[in-house]
């Protein structure tokens, strides 16, 4: 399975770092395992098709990112708990939502969107010097 840092998904998704830890956090568990201090988080690149989503319908829609994200796993056809592709799915992109209400989604442009900005930030992104920076050399040492 291929990850990303957490700055590299950021950067996918067209936010900064700080407002990709609030998501995270606002979606809590379901999407990834909360991370320990001083270990960079590893995204996976199927996750972030899921967070994409799931930013396009809470801005469109207007909902809640926790509500927007279940939406948006129930789109790709993704099962609740693993977040593996459900196989009991009739038609991933599609949801029916009442008698009268159809949601779909154009889930090969979303994935060739989300590759084609993976592949323009894995260019960009450079990764952040971790620790205390180094000490500054004096000109004279006596």
């Amino acid at each position: 399975m291929r990850a990303v840092t957490g700055a590299t998904a950021a950067d996918i998704l067209g936010v900064e770092q700080k407002a990709f830890d609030n998501l995270l956090l606002r979606i809590g568990p379901d999407a990834i395992a909360p991370g320990r201090q001083g270990v960079e988080r590893r995204i996976p690149v199927a996750l972030i098709e899921d967070l994409l989503l799931s930013l396009e319908l809470s801005r469109g829609l207007s909902i809640p990112a926790k509500d927007a994200f279940q939406l948006a796993r129930r789109l790709l056809g993704r099962s609740p708990g693993t977040g593996r592709p459900d196989l009991e799915t009739d038609f991933v992109g599609s949801l029916h939502i009442g008698a009268f209400i159809q949601i779909g989604v154009d889930v090969q442009s979303l994935r060739r969107q989300v590759q084609e900005r993976l592949e323009a930030a894995v260019e960009t992104v450079v990764r952040r010097r971790r620790g205390r920076p180094p000490r500054a050399a004096t000109a004279e040492r006596v």
